[in-house]
Formats: C-alpha cells, sequence, structure tokens
C-alpha cells in the first residue's frame, strides 16, 4: 500500500480492530467501519484518541527497520519483539 505513514497506521489499526478484533473495540470506529460515520475524520480520530496504539506501532516499525538495516538473522528479530 503506497501513501503516508498515517494511512499505513490507519490501515494497521482497522486490521487489528475489525479482522482481529481485540476485547475493547472503539465506538466511534465501530460506527465509521459500520457506515455510519464519515471516514475523513477516522485518521484524525485515530491519532488523537488511539496515541498510544499509534506510537507503539510506530515503535515496532522503527525496530523492524533498523532489524533489516542491519540484515540481522531472524533469531534476533524475534529476540527484539
Amino acid at each position: 500500500m503506497s501513501g503516508s505513514s498515517a494511512d499505513k497506521i490507519l490501515s494497521a489499526y482497522l486490521w487489528d480492530v475489525f479482522i482481529k478484533g481485540p476485547p475493547h473495540v472503539c465506538k466511534f470506529c465501530q460506527q465509521t467501519f459500520a457506515g455510519k460515520k464519515n471516514t475523513r475524520n477516522l485518521k484524525n480520530h485515530i491519532l488523537k484518541h488511539h496515541k498510544g496504539y499509534v506510537e507503539q506501532l510506530s515503535s515496532l516499525q522503527r525496530e523492524a527497520r533498523v532489524c533489516q538495516g542491519r540484515k540481522t538473522n531472524t533469531k534476533e528479530r524475534q529476540r527484539l519483539r
């Protein structure tokens, strides 16, 4: 998927929320996905109200880039998680 990092974060968040299904699903996100709310506001909502998730995802992406940059083996990558 091409696009900004916010778009990638948004798609990853939607994957986690609606495909994998965490124990708590935000009402706003749920209604947006059901088509009751405008998706244009969803990205801002996620960046504002789910900041912890966004930061966690960003740090995981950073670690993945570091691992790829050093060409580490699979065991070391698993250890970093």
